[in-house]
């Protein structure tokens, strides 16, 4: 299983101090929504980067020789792994439902417009009729914002 695999992986404490603000700085030019979502994997690399940079001086490796601490860990890694999915595949979803719904906004708008070409070249009965389909309309679409 994977548990056999953990001793073969070393581990080691590094200084992270300042990860955040250095990242920060990195991104500086991005876009606020990017920044934030993408904040810790830039930390990260710029912890990674230092201790590839300093040759890992400073760091204290960290043993794991407890097979319950591993498998643990494993555990966790692999729960943060489906909650990281699970919160992508939510994402998505919520695109897909703003398109959706854009999609709806538009094509009721566009029916207005046609509603409002056709009332011009009726009779004032006929008008009365349409309009009263419209506003009917108009309510299921505030309805939808």
């Amino acid at each position: 299983g994977r548990g056999r695999l953990v001793p073969q992986v070393r581990l080691f404490m590094f200084d992270e101090r300042y990860s955040s603000s250095s990242a920060a700085a990195l991104m500086s030019g991005s876009k606020q929504q990017a920044v934030t979502r993408d904040l810790d994997a830039v930390s990260a690399c710029v912890i990674l980067s230092h201790f590839c940079k300093v040759g890992g001086e400073g760091a204290e490796e960290v043993l794991l020789d407890d097979k319950a601490l591993a498998e643990r860990l494993l555990r966790e890694h692999d729960e943060l792994m489906e909650e990281r999915a699970r919160i992508e595949k939510e994402r998505l979803l919520m695109n897909t439902m703003k398109e959706s719904r854009g999609d709806m906004i538009k094509r009721i708008k566009q029916e207005e417009k046609d509603m409002e070409g056709k009332l011009r070249g009726l009779s004032r009965k006929e008008r009365e009729k349409m309009k009263k389909q419209r506003k009917k309309k108009s309510v299921n679409k505030k309805r939808l914002l």
